[in-house]
């Protein structure tokens, strides 16, 4: 094969290269060429030279920027800016537009006034944990604000949705009703740790000892009015939380039935409470409770005492009924105590005859 063949070839092979390079690279560029065209036709359709002029470039940032966008000048402006468009109920944009005032001028008088908004933004917006998380940023940042009092307003007018497991986002529904109590114990308390001298402070305090009795957490609930009688005694609701309290501690002893001990704190609450109190639905209720746990206690010990005589341990089984008769004569357990003592001295006494 002659070496002009050779040649030849070898520039047929290089040129079939370069084609598939050159419509290859026709193809990318008629590909960039239609993105072009749409960001072409997109921009001028979004306003065309107003757009144009709308972006900046920084190379400070390195970014392009839109300045309408961007923070005013003061925060004052800042301010009225996102004003208008919480006016007009365009609450999203209003919760960014505020934020810009608190990330910007965060010792600005507006601050606190811009957070409360960012607020009442997003629960408009039904974002309810995220309003609280703003409101509970407002008591801890800014304890000096002149809306103090409005900001644990509306952390109540929240705490009490998650309270009644009502009108809280789905995804917060499918952690359950139980849960939702907790969060809202956990926002009253809130109140109290950031604004122990608001009006509604006391209040707080014993709508989070009532969530934590809705969850069964009975000792939690009793520690939170333990809490509330040394904070607030001069408190209108302290006779409903000594009431409460004892209340806790009765049900604490139905969760634990051999604990004894239980039974007679709670036992002991509702004395004081009757002893000490002047209303006369909470000396009813004291009374109802009283009933209640002696009867309980009654029961406890007559089962003893019934455990005692099946194992034939008669003088054991005598003292714990003659107990119940000593101790609770108003119950119906001392009816039945009686019954199984005279049952007991006379199965002894005919087996002493016998012998």
């Amino acid at each position: 094969m002659s070496g002009a063949f050779l040649d030849t070839l070898q520039i047929l092979v290089l040129d079939c290269k370069a084609m598939k390079l050159l419509n290859l690279t026709t193809m990318c560029l008629r590909k960039n060429f239609l993105r072009i065209a749409l960001v072409c036709v997109c921009f001028i359709a979004w306003g065309g030279a107003s757009a144009q002029a709308a972006w900046i470039w920084t190379p400070q940032s390195g970014k392009w920027i839109n300045p309408s966008w961007s923070a005013k000048d003061t925060a004052a402006e800042q301010f009225e800016h996102a004003f208008k468009f919480y006016q007009s109920g365009d609450y999203e944009r209003a919760a960014k537009e505020f934020n810009k005032v608190v990330k910007k001028w965060p010792s600005s008088v507006r601050a606190p006034e811009a957070l409360f908004y960012v607020g009442l933004s997003n629960q408009k917006l039904g974002k309810y944990s995220a309003a609280f998380s703003n409101y509970e940023k407002v008591l801890t940042k800014y304890p000096y604000g002149e809306q103090l009092h409005l900001v644990v307003e509306r952390i109540f007018e929240i705490a009490e949705l998650f309270e009644e497991g009502d009108k809280i986002t789905l995804a917060q529904k499918y952690v359950g009703v139980m849960k939702s109590k907790e969060r809202a114990a956990r926002m009253y308390e809130a109140v109290v740790t950031n604004a122990p001298y608001d009006t509604l402070a006391d209040q707080a305090l014993y709508r989070s000892g009532i969530c934590y009795m809705g969850v069964n957490r009975y000792r939690k609930a009793q520690e939170v009015f333990a809490e509330f009688l040394k904070e607030y005694p001069d408190s209108d609701l302290a006779p409903a939380v000594r009431l409460r309290l004892a209340e806790a501690a009765q049900a604490e002893s139905l969760d634990a039935p051999y604990d004894q001990g239980a039974s007679e704190v709670a036992l002991e609450q509702f004395e004081e409470i009757l002893e000490e109190e002047r209303a006369d639905e909470v000396k009813q209720a004291a009374r109802e409770a009283v009933a209640s746990l002696e009867n309980r206690a009654a029961q406890k010990e007559f089962e003893i005492g019934r455990f005692y005589e099946k194992k034939k341990a008669h003088e054991s089984a005598l003292l714990y009924y003659q107990g119940v008769i000593d101790q609770y004569p108003h119950t119906d357990w001392a009816a039945k105590s009686s019954g199984r003592i005279s049952g007991i001295r006379k199965m002894l006494a005919d087996e002493s005859t016998s012998l």
